[in-house]
């Protein structure tokens, strides 16, 4: 390419000569800053007019690769080639040293022009991908820059052996020397590649993601995977950006799974006080047996125990503890379940769990375990609330109680009886 231009620039040999020769003052006075103007206005030109009709072009085609073609900004570097050109030709015509010396900074300026117009190719790129939905699993980002780290450790090796009239393998040469300097200066670098190809060939992480790094103070969403660094954007909107080296040495959790099977886990407890815990019989049963969740299940249930208490000869007119009898904690739990049953934002496909777990010296813990039919955080608390709103209002037509440590009202109130 540099050939051509230096052929192209003996056309205009015979006039430059003539100039030189008729009129050599004004000829060193007025050619440099005819140049200068020349070049500005070809840039001027090239930029406002020639890229800005391709830049309108590229809108009205509205489509993501050319949406991605202006976000890079390719063109806008393209228009530097152009004022280069004529300063390159121009210093073709020095004499001697100078020639060579100005147009091999010119040629390596114009390489470097060339390394960043494809630099910005490559973002077009992945930005063009990442508008697929494969890019979130198999995202590409990382191996680009790969791709750039080399293309431009290679270029500017190439531009400085153009700027010194040297071959590239003069200075490719001294390399072998550097090796152990390198592979010190891109310890991470080496380390994040190795971690970025297995992150993505086992799908550990995907951008959108919720993450959580306990170890890094991270809690939520991946916003981008690149060749260094790993970016979540933290539920209180800050980013924090963890080495991408870092996910194979730290335990980390990610929500991928809840997110794709389209329910999120409830495990909460109440702790029922134990002094509240009775028989229910009579009166209080009968009373039960209007709500509408537990009128089969308590005549089925109380029908059982009749036949058993029967059957065995049981009296329990003389002590309540004869025999068998429901508590108003286990029919607590029986409605629960039905209750659980029939909520319309419940998932009835998955796992559902009422379960008494071993008492302790806040009361009785009974464990709810359910999964919601949304994933969305604000959607999952609201159902939740809505769950143990219910659950605590109606505790006491169970006739039970909550345990809750006394607080200054409760001495308050044995202060004064």
């Amino acid at each position: 390419m540099f050939e051509q231009l230096q052929l192209q620039a003996q056309r205009f040999q015979p006039y430059i000569s003539w100039m030189e020769t008729e009129y050599p003052i004004l000829s060193q006075l007025l050619t440099p800053l005819f140049v200068i103007l020349l070049a500005w206005f070809i840039h001027f030109v090239t930029k406002v007019y020639l890229l800005r009709a391709v830049q309108n072009f590229l809108k009205r085609l509205d489509h993501p690769a050319a949406k991605a073609l202006l976000d890079s900004k390719p063109l806008n570097h393209t228009a530097w080639l152009a004022p280069a050109t004529v300063f390159y030709i121009y210093f073709s015509f020095l004499p001697g040293q100078y020639r060579l010396v100005s147009t091999n900074l010119v040629a390596s300026f114009i390489l470097i022009i060339f390394l960043r117009i494809i630099d910005d190719l490559i973002d077009a790129g992945i930005s063009y991908y990442e508008t697929f939905s494969i890019s979130k699993e198999k995202p590409i980002k990382g191996y680009l820059q790969v791709v750039k780290l080399l293309l431009w450790s290679l270029g500017m090796i190439c531009a400085l052996a153009i700027a010194l009239n040297r071959s590239p393998f003069y200075f490719l040469s001294g390399l072998g020397a550097l090796t152990a300097v390198l592979m010190l200066v891109f310890k991470d670098t080496i380390l994040s590649l190795v971690a970025s190809i297995q992150i993505s060939f086992h799908g550990l992480i995907r951008i959108g993601d919720w993450v959580e790094v306990p170890g890094m103070n991270a809690d939520g969403d991946v916003i981008d995977i690149n060749l260094n660094t790993v970016q979540i954007q933290n539920w209180n909107k800050t980013i924090t950006a963890i080495p991408t080296h870092k996910f194979l040495e730290i335990p980390f959790v990610n929500w991928r799974g809840m997110t794709e099977c389209g329910g999120r886990r409830v495990c909460r407890s109440l702790f029922i006080d134990i002094n509240s815990v009775q028989i229910m019989e009579g009166e209080k049963l009968d009373k039960l047996r209007k709500v509408d969740l537990l009128r089969s299940y308590l005549e089925e249930r109380q029908s059982q125990i009749d036949e058993d208490n029967k059957s065995k000869g049981v009296d329990r007119s003389q002590s309540p503890v004869n025999g068998r009898a429901q508590t108003n904690l286990g029919i607590f739990r029986q409605y629960l379940i039905e209750y659980l049953k029939n909520h319309p934002m419940i998932r009835g496909d998955m796992t559902q769990l009422v379960r008494q777990n071993p008492p302790t010296v806040t009361g009785i813990p009974i464990q709810l375990y359910l999964f919601t039919k949304t994933v969305n955080w604000v959607e999952y608390e609201t159902i939740q609330a809505d769950i143990f709103d219910h659950i605590f209002s109606v505790l006491n037509e169970f006739e039970l109680k909550i345990f809750q440590h006394p607080t200054g009202e409760d001495f308050s109130r044995v202060s004064q009886s």
